[in-house]
């Protein structure tokens, strides 16, 4: 992911989808999820269980469960409002 300053001291988080929408650079990076098809390379928790098990990913074993669940940018939003 790449951070670009949106205002002064303000971080933007760019959508890793954007930055890699292949998936090559997540494929060399993170081989655990280089049998996903593009759509699911960066968000694997979206794919249906049979696609992940034909990839070899097992969430919570081979590759970490998603850490934030439900909408990120109201999350986000919530973080730069504290």
């Amino acid at each position: 992911m790449q951070t670009l300053m949106a205002s002064v001291g303000e971080p933007s988080i760019q959508s890793p989808a954007a930055q890699d929408p292949d998936g090559s650079y997540t494929r060399r990076w993170v081989p655990e999820l280089a049998k996903l098809p593009n759509k699911y390379m960066h968000a694997p928790w979206d794919a249906q269980p049979a696609m992940l098990a034909a990839a070899g990913v097992e969430l919570g074993k081979t590759y970490p469960e998603r850490i934030i669940k439900g909408d990120v940018q109201a999350c986000c939003g919530r973080c730069r409002r504290s």
